[in-house]
């Protein structure tokens, strides 16, 4: 598998991953007290932009050809990373 389709396969399984944990907040924030449940709408729309950025890269690393790859790759695993990490960060905001 070339490394170009491990990133494919990562992202895809982290995005869906990420769907079932928003689809659990969501459920969450609806029984939530009002004065709770501003704050988390708002984390959670955190959540679904980071969300929506990661079905982006997944759609850049996807209609890239394999001459491109090699020129965009180090900059799309950087953002990535950086997606993760703020996912992950908005998620730890629930807890």
């Amino acid at each position: 598998m070339s490394k170009k389709d491990e990133l494919v396969h990562e992202i895809k399984a982290q995005i869906d991953e990420w769907s079932a944990e928003i689809e659990i907040l969501e459920k969450q924030i609806e029984k939530a007290k009002p004065d709770i449940k501003v704050k988390q709408e708002e984390q959670l729309s955190l959540l679904r932009n980071k969300y929506y950025e990661a079905k982006q890269k997944l759609l850049d690393v996807q209609s890239s050809s394999e001459e491109a790859w090699d020129d965009i790759k180090e900059g799309i695993e950087d953002s990535w990373k950086s997606i993760q990490s703020a996912f992950s960060k908005a998620l730890l905001r629930f807890k």
